[in-house]
């Protein structure tokens, strides 16, 4: 399964999920992640 997202997205900083608002650092665009083995793409 591939996960897509279309338009502002949020700065994501570190591992912890720390992020910058999408108002302040943030960026347009299109983001996909997609499942292969134990990770995720």
């Amino acid at each position: 399964d591939v996960t897509a997202t279309v338009g502002r997205q949020s700065f994501y900083v570190d591992a912890q999920n720390v992020f910058m608002s999408s108002l302040i650092l943030g960026f347009d665009g299109i983001k996909a992640t997609a499942p292969v083995g134990n990770l995720n793409l």
